[in-house]
C-alpha cells in the first residue's frame, strides 16, 4: 500500500466535500497575514501544481495592520478563503498548515505548522510584535509559543546563523529549525536567463541603464527618510540615457492606499518613472535591473545577491538585529550621497562595480543555492504522509514585470555639447517638469527648453526655447504651423514640425527644411548649435542617446 493510504482512504469516504469531481486524501491549509506573507507563498504553491491528493485550503490570519483587503484581493485570484473562525471553532485538522509568518495565533490551530520567511532572514526588530525591544522578528518566544508550547513543526530558516538568533531568543524552538535556503532568490537566480525579456517588458533595450528603487517599509526606510528622493532621481537622469523604475514593499501600498501612492509618484510616472505594483514584477524588475538603489529591506539585498550594483540611500541600522545578515549587508555596502548630484554618482556605481565584494556578504544570508524548493518540497510531503507525484520539483520562471501605466513626457529641459570643429552636437534631456524644481544644485550646465506641441501646461509653452511638433503634417501645414507657433510662442528661437519626410524648422524667419530625421532631435541641435554664436553650418551630426543622425539643411522659402 502506498504511503498513508489507509489515513487517505479513511479521510476521503467522510470528509470530502459531495461538490467535488476528484477525490484529494490529504487537507493542507495556507495562511495567509497580508499581502506580503501571500508574495513569499506564490513561490511555495507551485509546489502542488498537478497533486490531486492535496486539496489545498486558504484562511486569513486577520490582525496585521496591513491586512486590510487582503481578502478581497485572493478572492479576486480565485482564491476561496475559509473563515479564520470557522477553521479555530470547529478543531478542523490539517496534516500541513503553511505559513510565511509566525505568531501565537497559530498556536490556535490543529494540525502541523510549517513556517517559512517573508524576507531575509529575521532582521528587523518590531516590538510590537516580539514583546523585546531587541528580539528580531520571527525567532521570538512571543511568536513562536501558544501556552509556553512551541507551535511550528518545522521552522524554516534560509542561513544557519539564523538558528542561533533562535536559540538566543527561544531556545525551545531552535531544534525545530531547518535550514531551507531562500525559493524566493533561487526562482530570481535561474530566471536570470530571461533579463532580456524582463527588461523588454519595461521599455528598457541596450541603450539605456536601468535604475531600480527600492524601499521597505516604515519610518526607517528610504520612503520614511526621504521626501523627494526618487523625484529627484528621475529628475536629474538623461531619459535617453536612464529609466527608473521604483519598488515599494507591500505595506506601502497597504498603510497608505494604492490610489494615494500612485499619486504622490504622478508627477515621476509622467517624467518617465515605472512604478512596479506589489504583486506584478519586482523580482523581474530586480534581475532587469542596472542598478538597485535601497534600503535595508530585503529587497536591496536581493538585488546584490544577484550580482546587480547596489547602494543604499538610508541604512535602518537602528530597527535591525546587528547580528543579522541585512545589518552585515547595511554596514558594507555602498552609500549614496542622497543631497549630492545623482547622475555622476549613478554612472560610477554602474561603471565601478565589483560583483565578488558583495557575493561575501549576501552569502551570509542565503544559504541551500538551487536546493530550497527541493528540500521544502520534501518537508511538505513528509508532513504530509505522501509520497510526491514527482521526486523534483519544477522550477517555474519568475513573472514579467506589469508597471502601471506611465505618463508622457512633452516638456523636456535639454542641453547640447556642441562640438565646432566636428559639427557634432550631442544632446541629453531631463524630464522638465520634474527637472526644473529637482535639479542638482551643483548642475552648471546650460539648459534650454524644449517643448512639444502636445504640452498642455501653457506657462511651459510660454517659456519654450524650441517648440516642437512630432506629429507628421504636409509640407504645406507645416510651414503654416511653424508660423504661427512662432508668433503665439515669441520666446521661442527654434519651432519646428515633422513633415511626411522630415521635418521643417523655423529659425528667425528662415525656413530649413531636412530629409530622414528626429524633428526634436533636429531643431535641439539648431538652437544649440546657433547659442554658441557660431554660424550655422549646411550639414552637422547630432546624437541624442543611441540616436545619431547627419541634418542637411537646406534652407527653403515656406
Amino acid at each position: 500500500m502506498p504511503k498513508g493510504q489507509a489515513a487517505v482512504n479513511a479521510w476521503h469516504s467522510d470528509q470530502s466535500p459531495p461538490r467535488e469531481t476528484w477525490s484529494a486524501s490529504r487537507r493542507a491549509l495556507v495562511v495567509v497575514r497580508n499581502l506580503t506573507s501571500w508574495d513569499r507563498l506564490t513561490d511555495l504553491l507551485p509546489l502542488f501544481a498537478g497533486d490531486r491528493a492535496v486539496r489545498v485550503e486558504y484562511t486569513v490570519d486577520r490582525g496585521s495592520s496591513f491586512s486590510a483587503g487582503i481578502e478581497r484581493y485572493l478572492e479576486s485570484l480565485g482564491v476561496e478563503i475559509t473563515p479564520w473562525e470557522r477553521v479555530v471553532d470547529e478543531r478542523t485538522e490539517y496534516p500541513l498548515i503553511l505559513a510565511a509568518h509566525a505568531n501565537s495565533h497559530l498556536g490556535l490551530l490543529n494540525g502541523q505548522v510549517f513556517v517559512v520567511p517573508h524576507g531575509v532572514g529575521h532582521g528587523r526588530k518590531v516590538v510590537e510584535k516580539t514583546g523585546h525591544p531587541e528580539a528580531p522578528s520571527g525567532a521570538s518566544e512571543r511568536e513562536l509559543t501558544y501556552r509556553g508550547v512551541v507551535i511550528p513543526t518545522v521552522i524554516g530558516v534560509s542561513h544557519r546563523d539564523q538558528i542561533d538568533q533562535i536559540k538566543s531568543w527561544c531556545p525551545a524552538a531552535a531544534d525545530r529549525a531547518q535550514v531551507i535556503g531562500d525559493p524566493t532568490y533561487d526562482r530570481m537566480a535561474a530566471s536570470v536567463v530571461n533579463r532580456r525579456d524582463y527588461r523588454r517588458a519595461l521599455g528598457v533595450g541596450d541603450d539605456r541603464q536601468l535604475v531600480v528603487v527600492s524601499s521597505t517599509w516604515g519610518q526607517h526606510s528610504l520612503m520614511g527618510q526621504t521626501e523627494d528622493f526618487v523625484q529627484r532621481l528621475v529628475a536629474q537622469l538623461p531619459v535617453d540615457e536612464f529609466q527608473v523604475a521604483l519598488v515599494l514593499h507591500p505595506n506601502i501600498w497597504t498603510g497608505h492606499i494604492t490610489y494615494n501612492v500612485k499619486e504622490i509618484f504622478r508627477e515621476a510616472r509622467a517624467g518617465g518613472l515605472l512604478l512596479i505594483p506589489p504583486d506584478k514584477g519586482w523580482r523581474a524588475a530586480l534581475i532587469a535591473a542596472d542598478l538597485v538603489l535601497g534600503d535595508h529591506g530585503s529587497t536591496t539585498f536581493y538585488g546584490a545577491v544577484l550580482r546587480r550594483p547596489a547602494a543604499q540611500v538610508v541604512d535602518g541600522l537602528a530597527e535591525l538585529d546587528p547580528d543579522s545578515a541585512l545589518a552585515m549587508f547595511c554596514h558594507s555596502t555602498v552609500r549614496l550621497d542622497r543631497w549630492g548630484g545623482l547622475h555622476d554618482q549613478v554612472a560610477a556605481l554602474i561603471r565601478d562595480h565589483r560583483p565578488m565584494m558583495a557575493e561575501r556578504v549576501t552569502r551570509a544570508g542565503v544559504a541551500a543555492r538551487t536546493r530550497s524548493l527541493e528540500i521544502i518540497h520534501d518537508i511538505i510531503y513528509d508532513l504530509l504522509d505522501l509520497d510526491p507525484p514527482e521526486p523534483t520539483p519544477w522550477m517555474w520562471p519568475v513573472d514579467p514585470p506589469q508597471p502601471y501605466p506611465r505618463g508622457t513626457t512633452t516638456s523636456f529641459l535639454t542641453s547640447a555639447f556642441v562640438d565646432v570643429r566636428n559639427k557634432r552636437v550631442f544632446l541629453a534631456r531631463l524630464p522638465g517638469m520634474l527637472a526644473e524644481r529637482h535639479r542638482s544644485p551643483s548642475d552648471t550646465t546650460d539648459w534650454f527648453r524644449v517643448v512639444e506641441a502636445r504640452e498642455v501646461h501653457r506657462p511651459a509653452c510660454e517659456n519654450a526655447d524650441v517648440y516642437v511638433n512630432l506629429e507628421p503634417l504636409s509640407d504645406g501645414d507645416a510651414y503654416a504651423w511653424t508660423r504661427n507657433m512662432a508668433r503665439t510662442y515669441g520666446g521661442a528661437k527654434v519651432v519646428a514640425s515633422a513633415t511626411n519626410t522630415g521635418c521643417v524648422i523655423w529659425l528667425h524667419d528662415t525656413y530649413f527644411k531636412m530629409s530622414g530625421v528626429d524633428t526634436f532631435a533636429a531643431a535641439a541641435a539648431v538652437y544649440g548649435w546657433v547659442v554658441t554664436g557660431q554660424r550655422l553650418p549646411g550639414g552637422l551630426t547630432v546624437s541624442m542617446g543611441c540616436l545619431h543622425q547627419m541634418l542637411r539643411l537646406r534652407k527653403t522659402v515656406g
